[in-house]
């Protein structure tokens, strides 16, 4: 990746299209499809901006210490320090349940959930060769647990909280807004998927430079 392109560390069954303007202008990068957590990390090598949405945002949130020096700017969109701080476990496993039964009725109902009314085209971009390693994200998911304290600079840091965010419900993301007492923080009024011209304009006043 260029050192001076923006990064995008999209969420769980967060294809390029889910915010086709801004992948065509950043470095995108999907977990799990891209590779787990242990090779998406080390490829955050730093840059002018980072943006990070859902579980991407938590996986940042594991590695404070390691990524948020490396960039200028970071916004975390939607972000949770655990998934099932608002999602309780056994939807996990029911999700795991329906990927194995009927993916794309999983996902159109996954992303509906995310404020998305479009589905058909975002569900065609998970073909079936990606059922495993979805569900191997909602293991991931499952299980995975992001400090509550922060001791590296985060001034720099954003955090975008939706304000009818029905994944990562206002007690989740109160938890990350006090783990960095620091951050700036917006409450845009969507749902857990923040459209992409919102997201411009949170990286025009953040940066004072927009994506689009």
């Amino acid at each position: 990746m260029t050192p001076n392109r923006p990064l995008f560390l999209s969420g769980w069954a967060g294809p390029p299209g889910l915010f086709p303007d801004l992948a065509s202008e950043v470095y995108f990068l999907q977990p799990f499809i891209d590779g787990p957590e242990e090779t998406i990390i080390p490829s955050l090598s730093g840059g002018p901006l980072l943006l990070a949405w859902s579980t991407g945002a938590h996986m940042v949130l594991k590695h404070t210490t390691t990524i948020f020096p490396l960039f200028a700017h970071i916004v975390l969109i939607a972000p949770f320090l655990a998934f099932t701080d608002g999602f309780p476990p056994r939807l996990l496993r029911r999700m795991q349940q329906g990927l194995a039964a009927n993916q794309a009725a999983t996902l159109a109902q996954f992303y509906r959930n995310c404020g998305i009314r479009q589905t058909a085209a975002l569900v065609r971009q998970s073909p079936a060769s990606q059922t495993e390693t979805l569900y191997a994200g909602l293991d991931y998911l499952l299980r995975s647990q992001a400090p509550d304290q922060h001791r590296v600079p985060h001034g720099h840091v954003c955090l975008v909280l939706p304000q009818q965010d029905r994944i990562v419900p206002p007690k989740a993301a109160e938890r990350v807004r006090r783990a960095l007492p620091r951050a700036s923080v917006r409450r845009p009024e969507t749902g857990h998927y923040v459209p992409e011209p919102i997201l411009n304009a949170i990286v025009h006043e953040t940066t004072g430079s927009p994506l689009l």
